[in-house]
């Protein structure tokens, strides 16, 4: 049995060669008769693994090989960061929508967002956007920290001012209780449009 960088066994029983990241069983065994056994490992990074040990046996004397049933093991990154637009499509000039952000921790205890980054394109115009946004021109930035059960949720209310399709870049930076730091960008789109001109007819005599 391995385990891959960023994972350490920190225990095991009925071992035989093991070291930090893989353990080796030898034994005999007698016709239908079972054994079980176990270790334990600690993850020290955000990892998605497959766990399965290889069986190399021989049997009437002829070797062969076989694998366990696979265990996937997941540890999830310290944060969850979304996007969206409601609605997506509006009419250009009238309509506007909300271009929300939200920032999750996964973890027990709290991330520290070094950067959130929006930029909003030309002829999109924001109506409304939280004081605590820090603004550069076009670009909207804030920095602080989320606790776990207290997730942090921006608005923005934009307006497009002609149609077409505006892309709304969005990113940000993340760092976790041990240091460790994350990186991450989306895109989310917004699409304008013109209500199309109805020309009318009227006849006025008959």
């Amino acid at each position: 049995e391995e385990v891959p960088a960023g994972a350490v066994i920190t225990s095991c029983s009925l071992g035989t060669g093991t070291t930090s990241r893989s353990i080796k069983y030898s034994f005999n065994m007698a016709a239908k008769s079972s054994k079980s056994f176990a270790y334990t490992f600690k993850v020290t990074d955000y990892l998605e693994f497959p766990s399965y040990g290889v069986i190399n046996y021989t049997y009437s004397g002829a070797k062969s090989s076989t694998k366990t049933s696979t265990t996937t093991i997941k540890v999830n990154e310290p944060y969850e960061f979304t996007t969206s637009m409601n609605p997506n499509s509006v009419e250009a000039g009238i309509d506007k929508s909300l271009f929300s952000i939200k920032i999750e921790s996964t973890t027990s205890q709290k991330i520290n967002v070094l950067e959130l980054k929006i930029t909003i394109p030309p002829n999109l115009l924001v109506t409304l956007a939280p004081s605590e946004l820090s603004k550069d021109f076009n670009k909207y930035t804030w920095q602080g920290s989320v606790e776990l059960d207290e997730p942090k949720t921006i608005d923005i209310q934009v307006k497009p001012l002609k149609s077409g399709q505006y892309i709304i870049p969005a990113s940000i930076k993340v760092k976790d209780f041990a240091g460790k730091e994350f990186s991450e960008s989306t895109n989310i789109s917004l699409t304008a449009t013109i209500t199309a001109i109805e020309p009318i007819l009227s006849v006025l005599e008959s």
